[in-house]
C-alpha cells in the first residue's frame, strides 16, 4: 500500500511528463484506494479472530494484553476483563461461523455456543487508527444464514431432536413445561417436561402464565374495535383520553402503541413498579386498567420522538388496554372473555392485562389459532395482524421471522418462571407452542431450534 501511495504521488509531481501521465495516475489511484479498503478489511477481520480466540483460551493475562495495547488505561482493561468473563460464565466457548465488515472501525461476527447451540452477533469496534475500542454480544434469533440444506425431518427424526436437545441442555438450564408441534392439524409432537411451582409434574391440560403472549389478545382487540370504526389506527391519544395530563402521549397513535414506536417507556423498569405489583395484582375493578396502571402513563417520560424509534413498551401496550376499555365500556378481561375466549372456544384461559400475563393451556392455543386463522376473530384485518410489519420483526402485537419462503408470526414470553412462545408457519402450516414455568431464555433456544429443524435450504 505505501509504494503505492508513494508512486502515486512521484507521478503527481512530474510537471515535465504531466500529459502522458494524466492516465496512469487515474488507474493507480484507484487500485490504491482498493488496497487500502482491502487492507482495512483484512486488518479488522484479523483483530476480530483474535478477540474470538482470546475469549476462547479464557487467557487472562492475554485479554488484559490485548486490550492494553489498544486502549492505555487498567480500569478500562479491567472492565473489558470482567466483560468478557461475565459472557464466559454465561455462555461458554463459542464457534466462528462469519465475520462480515461493516465500515473500516466496525465489524460482526456470527458465532454459535455450542453448549446452548445458540447464535449470536458479536459487534467489535474499534477508533480510527483501528485498535479495539469495545465489542457487544447479543442474541440472535435464527436467520436464514444458519439454516442447515436437506429433506423436511421426519415426524421420528423430529422428536429425536427435540427431546435430544432438551436432555443436552438440561445440565445448564433445566427445563419445565410443555413442548407441542403440529402439522396442518396434525400432531407430530406433544410432550410434557419437569414440575410446576408446587413440585407437581406438569401435564398437558396444564395452565401455564402466558406473559407477552397475552399482547396477541391486546392487538387483536383493538383491530376488532378498529374494524367496528370505534377508533382509527392513526386517532391520537390526545383525542381519546384528553383526560390525560402528561402532554408527552397527546401526539402518540395507535399504530404507533401496536407497534412499539410510541417511545414509552417500560413499567418494569421503574423502581415503584416492585412495590407496587402485588396490589396491582389483587386490584380487579371496572376500568381495571386505569386503576392500576394511571400512574405509569402520567408520568412516562419518552426515550423518543413517537414514530422516529423502536423499543418494547410493556407501559404502552397497558396505555392500549385501557384504550379497550375506554372504546368498549367494559374492563379488558371481559372484553377478552367475550370477543376472544368465547368464540374461539377456549375454556381453560384467563385474561390478563394490556401488556400480557394472563394463562392458559396448549389446547387452548391451538383453538385461539384456529379460530384466527378461519378468520373467526378478525374477518378482513386477519391477515393485516399476520403479515403487516413495522420493521423486520415486529408488527401489530406481533413477531415476525421471515426464512426464505416462510414466514414465521406470534408472540414469545418471558419472566421470572416463565417462558413461551407462539409460532404460525404461515407457509408450511406449522405450529409450535412451547409453554413453560422455567426462566427464560431456554423457551426461546427451544423455540430457534425447532426452527432450524423445520425450515430447511432448498439443495
Amino acid at each position: 500500500m505505501c509504494n503505492l501511495y508513494k508512486l502515486a504521488v512521484v507521478l503527481c509531481c512530474n510537471t515535465t511528463r504531466m500529459k502522458p501521465l494524466k492516465l496512469t495516475v487515474l488507474l493507480l489511484f484507484p487500485l490504491f484506494l482498493f488496497s487500502q479498503t482491502s487492507y482495512q478489511k483484512e486488518r479488522l477481520t484479523r483483530l476480530t479472530e483474535q478477540l474470538i480466540d482470546l475469549y476462547n483460551a479464557r487467557d487472562t493475562a492475554g485479554q488484559l494484553a490485548f486490550i492494553r495495547a489498544a486502549q492505555p488505561g487498567e480500569e478500562k482493561a479491567q472492565q473489558f476483563l470482567h466483560q468478557l468473563q461475565e459472557e464466559q460464565a454465561h455462555l461458554g466457548a463459542i464457534k466462528l461461523h462469519a465475520i462480515t465488515v461493516k465500515s473500516d472501525q466496525e465489524a460482526e461476527a456470527l458465532v454459535q455456543t455450542p453448549q446452548f447451540e445458540t447464535w449470536w452477533r458479536v459487534i467489535v469496534l474499534t477508533d480510527s487508527a483501528q485498535r479495539f475500542r469495545e465489542h457487544h454480544m447479543g442474541m440472535l434469533r435464527v436467520t436464514e444464514a444458519v439454516l442447515q440444506s436437506g429433506p423436511e425431518c421426519t415426524r421420528t427424526q423430529l422428536a429425536k431432536e427435540i427431546e435430544g436437545y432438551i436432555t443436552r441442555q438440561s445440565a445448564y438450564m433445566p427445563f419445565s413445561g410443555n413442548v407441542y408441534v403440529a402439522h396442518k392439524g396434525t400432531v407430530l409432537y406433544s410432550r410434557s417436561f419437569g414440575k410446576d411451582p408446587k413440585g407437581v409434574m406438569n401435564t398437558a391440560g396444564q395452565s401455564f402464565d402466558l406473559a407477552s403472549v397475552g399482547k396477541l389478545f391486546t392487538s387483536i382487540s383493538v383491530l376488532q374495535l378498529i374494524s367496528e370504526g370505534k377508533v382509527s389506527i392513526e386517532s391520537t391519544v390526545g383525542s381519546l383520553l384528553p383526560e390525560l395530563k402528561n402532554q408527552k402521549l397527546q401526539s402518540i397513535t395507535i399504530r404507533q402503541l401496536l407497534t412499539h414506536t410510541s417511545g414509552m417507556g417500560d413499567f418494569f423498569e421503574d423502581p415503584d413498579f416492585a412495590r407496587t405489583i402485588d396490589s396491582i395484582r389483587k386490584n380487579e375493578p371496572l376500568l381495571s386498567e386505569s386503576a392500576s396502571f394511571r400512574s405509569y402513563f402520567e408520568k412516562d417520560s419518552l426515550r423518543f420522538a413517537p414514530g422516529t424509534n423502536w423499543s418494547y413498551s410493556n407501559t404502552g401496550y397497558e396505555l392500549l388496554g385501557y384504550l379497550v376499555e375506554r372504546l368498549s365500556g367494559t374492563d379488558y378481561k371481559s372484553y377478552i372473555t367475550t370477543h376472544i375466549f368465547q368464540p374461539a372456544g377456549m375454556k381453560q384461559t384467563k385474561a390478563g392485562s394490556g401488556a400480557g400475563a394472563g394463562t392458559s393451556t396448549v389446547h387452548d392455543l391451538t383453538l385461539f389459532v384456529k379460530a384466527l386463522q378461519g378468520k373467526k376473530l378478525l374477518g378482513q384485518y386477519t391477515d393485516t395482524l399476520l403479515t403487516y410489519r413495522a420493521n423486520d420483526f415486529y408488527g401489530y402485537g406481533t413477531e415476525h421471522t421471515v426464512l426464505g419462503r416462510e414466514h414465521i408470526t406470534g408472540h414469545s414470553g418471558g419472566f421470572e418462571n416463565v417462558c413461551n412462545e407462539l409460532n404460525i408457519y404461515q407457509r408450511s402450516g406449522y405450529l409450535v407452542i412451547i409453554l413453560s414455568n422455567s426462566n427464560p431464555p431456554f423457551g426461546h433456544f427451544l423455540s430457534d431450534k425447532i426452527k432450524e429443524l423445520l425450515v430447511r435450504k432448498a439443495g
